[in-house]
């Protein structure tokens, strides 16, 4: 907990202060589904996921000076607490640390509704014993447009978060003069806006083998998180310590779109297109044909 709000946020500062008790519940959460490891365990509550750890956790360093709140609620660290963060901070794994970063990065300058929207619509299963839950239900479209303009979310996402069908979705945005960026029949899912901001990037990873960059460029294709993508692009330790997060090896690559597809963050033709560009990233120019076959045969 002190180290993700020892973490800058959208303003860039270090210790930038955390809206709300209920908020860093959230964002921890969110911490929490991507690194098990944290050791805090959440439920479902009235206030959305909770913790019991985090809320102890918390009280605890109020009492103790560690953590100070201002007049408007919101939480940061006190010169004390800022020094015990600096120190957990240099101990702490690069794969704990990558998650706090980019996901105060992405979450502290939500609105509180918009982190309702990001939260629920991801987890539901936590969220159904939430006050808030049917409030929700009337916001979360406004939250999926918001979340999609602030670059905090792909357009899959949005969809996700809208509660809206695909097309329902897309024709609603356009209608508010809102351009959303689809794929066209030879693209892929997202690879336009990734490249934008990659390709130069992600030539500096020399010092990964073939399977590892393929590897790289399928995570990409997930991440949401524009601001996660430049920093994975950075240099081969960030990329490989993304890699070891994952828990996923080089040789993977695949396997890892057969997963992605399976559990149904990609469609089989974004796979396939996945699975094309791949190949051509590992520097193995036309996929062979039984291989390919092969792919396609395991996807649902």
């Amino acid at each position: 907990m002190c180290m993700f709000m020892y973490q800058p946020g959208g303003t860039g500062k270090p210790n930038e202060p955390v809206q709300s008790a209920a908020f860093l519940q959230m964002e921890m959460f969110m911490v929490s589904m991507r690194r098990p490891d944290t050791g805090l365990r959440f439920a479902s509550h009235e206030t959305g996921p909770y913790s019991e750890e985090l809320h102890g956790a918390l009280e605890s360093w109020r009492r103790s000076g560690g953590i100070v709140e201002d007049r408007d609620g919101r939480l940061r660290l006190s010169d004390k607490g800022m020094e015990m963060a600096r120190r957990a901070w240099d101990v702490a794994d690069d794969p704990v640390r990558k998650v706090m970063s980019a996901m105060k990065m992405q979450m502290n300058d939500m609105t509180e509704r918009e982190a309702v929207a990001y939260t629920y619509s991801q987890h539901p299963e936590f969220a159904e014993k939430s006050k808030r839950y049917g409030e929700y239900e009337e916001f979360r479209v406004e939250a999926a447009r918001s979340l999609y303009q602030k670059d905090k979310a792909s357009i899959r996402l949005s969809v996700q978060i809208s509660g809206m069908g695909h097309q329902e979705f897309v024709d609603m945005m356009a209608g508010m003069g809102i351009n959303v960026y689809q794929p066209g029949p030879d693209g892929m899912m997202q690879i336009a806006r990734i490249r934008n901001i990659s390709n130069k990037l992600y030539k500096r990873l020399t010092k990964l083998d073939p399977g590892e960059r393929g590897l790289i460029w399928a995570i990409l294709m997930l991440e949401d998180n524009i601001h996660e993508k430049r920093m994975i692009l950075t240099d081969d330790k960030k990329a490989r310590s993304v890699i070891r997060g994952r828990g996923i090896e080089a040789s993977d690559s695949f396997a890892f779109l057969q997963y992605c597809n399976n559990r149904a963050a990609m469609t089989r033709d974004e796979a396939m297109r996945a699975y094309d560009e791949l190949w051509r990233v590992m520097g193995r120019g036309r996929p062979d044909p039984a291989h390919r076959a092969e792919f396609a045969s395991k996807l649902s």
